[in-house]
């Protein structure tokens, strides 16, 4: 059975929840912090977080959703899943690394991911089977067959003091290994950009289901990898993952893995 009108809505309901967040960059009335000053939360994650859920609801009423700012609400095999900004402190500072990322869970295994990139206007979308696209063409990862031909990105949590520390270890490992390094502070981008072989390789801690839900599913359906740090076995329910072109994922992960 396909999916093509979960697809579909994963689609038009990213492209909403995006392009209401380039109406208001630069126009935020009100930041406020979750548990720690380095996490930000604007009415404009709220408002974009509405929009989304009414753009599914209008077709899929009974569904369950899990958002990052309202949490879960509804019972259901059919879940979508939810991060109507991901990189607010980027969209704070008007820094152009920020996305609007949607996806459709059922049965607890993904079927449909987008991601939305309202500055760069680009649309990244995957169906379970049926491959990645970015506004409508295919992609895929890097042929990069060693780190020393690579850029990676990760990111930091900053809220934590223990993980971020072991994270600037991870990172010093990885740099004398690699070609070059970035951070763009928002995770589903990131995975979609190495999806589309931008980047080649991305790792982080400290992970919601919403950083990762629609990322992962574009990642694999591009042709790339993901699992644990340790190189175990990944799901949306996992705090961290690695996420490659496939090419050097044992590589990176032995790196990873190295670090105490």
């Amino acid at each position: 059975m396909g999916f093509r009108k979960e697809t579909t809505i994963a689609a038009k309901a990213a492209l909403a929840g995006g392009k209401f967040l380039l109406q208001r960059l630069g126009k935020v009335a009100s930041i406020g912090t979750k548990d720690t000053r380095y996490q930000l939360v604007t009415e404009v994650d709220r408002n974009s977080e509405e929009i989304i859920k009414q753009t599914i609801g209008r077709s899929f009423p009974k569904d369950a959703f899990l958002g990052e700012e309202s949490g879960a609400t509804g019972k259901s095999e059919r879940t979508w899943i939810i991060d109507p900004l991901d990189g607010t402190t980027n969209f704070v500072h008007s820094y152009p690394a920020f996305c609007a990322s949607v996806a459709f869970y059922k049965g607890g295994k993904a079927v449909a991911g987008a991601v939305y990139s309202p500055l760069h206007k680009e649309l990244f979308l995957a169906e379970a089977g049926s491959g990645a696209y970015v506004n409508g063409k295919p992609i895929r990862p890097s042929k990069n067959a060693q780190l020393a031909d690579c850029i990676l990105s990760s990111g930091f949590p900053l809220h934590n003091k223990r993980l971020t520390a072991y994270n600037l270890k991870c990172l010093q490992a990885v740099l004398t290994k690699v070609q070059g390094f970035r951070r763009a502070g928002a995770a589903a981008l990131e995975m979609c950009w190495v999806a589309c072989g931008r980047l080649d390789g991305h790792w982080e801690l400290d992970l919601k289901p919403w950083d990762t839900a629609a990322g992962s599913l574009i990642l694999k359906e591009a042709g790339g990898t993901i699992t644990r740090m340790d190189g175990s076995a990944w799901d949306v329910r996992a705090l961290d993952m690695c996420a490659t072109n496939g090419k050097v994922h044992d590589e990176l992960v032995g790196v990873l893995r190295s670090v105490k």
